[in-house]
């Protein structure tokens, strides 16, 4: 059943017409219809959450399967890590910094593993690495933080030198390093990363004045 096509069209800030198309489609869902239900569901927190979420830059194409869970078909692995994202963010955002730290950690670790098999996820990789270590950072643990912010560096750095859409993703990242290395007390090593962030934008800007209200990332 074809369920996500009609909620999409909804607009963002019509959350009544969303619930009202959910409300109304959801119940025929059977136990086949699995990832459309979960779909659904991250839409609508989508909309509650009233800010963007993870969505994969490159989804994978899923096969038929007579099972309901990521086990019994591994193309739904990419679901999964991107809802595990998003759920950290959630967490994070209520307060409950120790709670998101685990859902954090399961999308780097299958990101990871998605990655090294298909090169098309070292974006996700790079996205939850920055969320990872704004978690940690979140929790004090600002050590443990500066390891997967200077690898999402480094992989954003690796992605823009092969396409220039990646720029403002690499100018995020290395903003976020600043602030690792200022939180840890290395003031001088943090201006370069910062610098070179804002070096990028004033670049993305001049062609693009869409870049002109991008603000500092946590």
């Amino acid at each position: 059943m074809a369920l996500l096509s009609p909620l999409r069209e909804v607009p963002l800030a019509s959350l009544d017409s969303f619930r009202a198309v959910l409300a109304e489609r959801l119940p025929a869902l059977t136990s086949a219809d699995l990832a459309e239900r979960a779909g659904a569901l991250h839409e609508l927190g989508v909309r509650l959450s009233g800010r963007p979420t993870s969505r994969s830059s490159n989804p994978p194409k899923k096969s038929p399967s007579t099972g309901n869970s990521q086990a019994d078909n591994p193309a739904y692995l990419n679901d999964l890590a991107m809802s595990l994202n998003n759920l950290g963010i959630r967490l994070s955002e209520l307060g409950r910094r120790t709670e998101a730290l685990e859902p954090t950690q399961e999308a780097v670790t299958l990101y990871r593993e998605l990655a090294a098999d298909n090169p098309a996820y070292l974006n996700d990789l790079a996205s939850s690495l920055n969320n990872l270590g704004a978690r940690l950072s979140e929790l004090g643990r600002r050590t443990e933080a500066l390891e997967p912010t200077q690898e999402a560096v480094t992989l954003y750095r690796e992605l823009a030198a092969d396409n220039p859409a990646y720029l403002n993703d690499l100018a995020m990242s290395l903003n976020n390093l600043g602030i690792r290395l200022s939180e840890l007390g290395r003031r001088a090593e943090a201006l370069e990363p910062t610098q070179e962030a804002v070096t990028l934008r004033r670049e993305l800007a001049a062609d693009n004045p869409a870049y002109l209200p991008n603000s500092p990332c946590r």
